[in-house]
């Protein structure tokens, strides 16, 4: 393959992979159902009344349903009890305006981080912000997450404050990274494993005000709100990971272990089409049947060599990229963790952006797992048009991209006797 035709080959594939990305994007323009913001409004709600959310009360669910229509069926509020706390002031709004804010609030934080982005990935000024903000905003996990009103936006925002920390060595953004980390950890609870990269290890002061600030905080949440910590720590969180134990993975479901039990055995699926109110039901057939020890047995093996793998990039990178390390990271607990949504996967942007001035077998990469994003925003299409076999397969595309990010972004540790220095274009 020749100079020229490769990088035809590569900007064809841009492209077409941003088309699949816009074009899905106009698909759901009208689907600001804002279906996960309500669990977060009715959880606020219950909190300002003195309510335990864990789970969340039949007939606050029915006021609500009749007096600020809200979704019929609203899901189960996951989020630490902190998170239900901090959001009490929308929940003073109707429902619907609520839902309007924090919708402009999420839109903000992602205009923010798109900035951020272009400036790791090596561009400056106005011009290059504006013309590329599209593909940030269409890109297929940030415009699932704003179309449900996730909170995925706030965890991107909080990475990327916590590289720039690292990159510059800078104390001052710790007092803009730690809240915000904090606040993401109420959110989702995986964001607290971030402190394990190497960098911040390395930085034990950082690392322990970092950790005393967040243990301080859901202290003080179980002195305010008793009884909604204790039903959340002892009882809703582990009765919740015994429920992901024992129930077929999802088909959005993004993790390695979800992947390996929908490839192991024969499943039925009941999902969207391309029409959010289109449910299909699928089965897939397939000529082998494994049973749930050995998909567990599997998956744990191909986690440990892989973070075996992570941990000798990191000794061998010597600290020369700590916010690459901090990437190299949030790939992996996207990896591992349980139950891990596609909108979650917005957390790839910050590995992709510093993939995309690391050279051009990096940017190839990167182009390829933005193809695969792209893919995995099909992922019910493929569900009912391939066959079993293949259906399996591409049900784990946006698993791909973040495998091929972390392979990049490890390997250009060992690669690179130094980290790459970061060229400003100015348009």
């Amino acid at each position: 393959m020749t100079g020229r035709f490769r990088k035809a080959f590569w900007i064809f594939v841009f492209f077409a992979a941003g088309l699949i990305h816009f074009g899905t994007a106009a698909l759901r323009i009208n689907a600001f159902q804002a279906l996960d913001f309500s669990p977060y409004y009715a959880a606020a709600l219950s909190t300002r009344m003195n309510m335990s959310p864990y789970p969340l009360s039949p007939e606050l669910l029915a006021f609500l349903a009749n007096t600020q229509n809200m979704p019929d069926k609203i899901p189960r509020f996951n989020s630490a009890p902190l998170w239900a706390w901090l959001l009490q002031p929308l929940s003073v709004l109707p429902f619907r305006t609520a839902a309007v804010w924090w919708l402009a609030i999420l839109a903000v934080i992602a205009i923010c981080c798109h900035i951020l982005l272009v400036k790791i990935a090596g561009y400056g000024g106005w011009k290059v912000v504006l013309a590329t903000l599209p593909i940030t905003i269409t890109f297929g996990p940030m415009f699932l997450s704003l179309t449900l009103g996730q909170n995925a936006a706030v965890l991107l925002l909080c990475a990327l404050l916590m590289a720039e920390a690292l990159r510059h060595h800078s104390r001052y953004l710790s007092i803009l990274w730690i809240p915000l980390w904090i606040v993401a950890v109420a959110g989702k609870l995986f964001p607290v494993l971030w402190l394990g990269c190497p960098s911040y290890l390395k930085r034990p002061r950082t690392f322990f005000i970092a950790l005393g600030i967040c243990f301080a905080a859901f202290i003080g949440m179980a002195w305010l709100k008793p009884v909604a910590n204790d039903a959340y720590w002892r009882h809703y969180i582990i009765g919740r990971a015994q429920e992901y134990g024992q129930q077929s993975p999802s088909m959005d479901d993004q993790s390695l272990s979800a992947f390996v039990g929908r490839i192991a055995k024969s499943r039925s699926f009941s999902i969207q089409g391309l029409i959010v109110h289109e449910m299909h039901t699928v089965t897939w057939k397939l000529p082998w049947e494994f049973s749930a020890q050995g998909i567990y047995r599997v998956s744990t093996a191909i986690v440990v060599l892989m973070g075996m793998w992570v941990l000798y990039s990191w000794i061998r990178s010597r600290n020369r990229s700590p916010d690459g390390e901090l990437y190299s990271l949030i790939l992996f607990i996207l990896i591992f963790f349980p139950h891990m949504e596609r909108y979650n996967h917005l957390l790839a942007l910050p590995a992709m952006a510093w993939l995309w001035q690391r050279g051009t077998w990096c940017r190839n990469l990167t182009i390829a797992a933005y193809a695969l994003f792209a893919l995995s925003r099909l992922n019910h299409v493929w569900a009912v048009f391939l066959p079993s076999i293949l259906a399996s397969i591409a049900s784990g595309f946006g698993l791909f991209g973040i495998l091929i990010l972390l392979a990049g972004v490890t390997y250009s540790f060992l690669m690179t006797p130094r980290e790459a220095p970061l060229h400003t274009v100015r348009i």
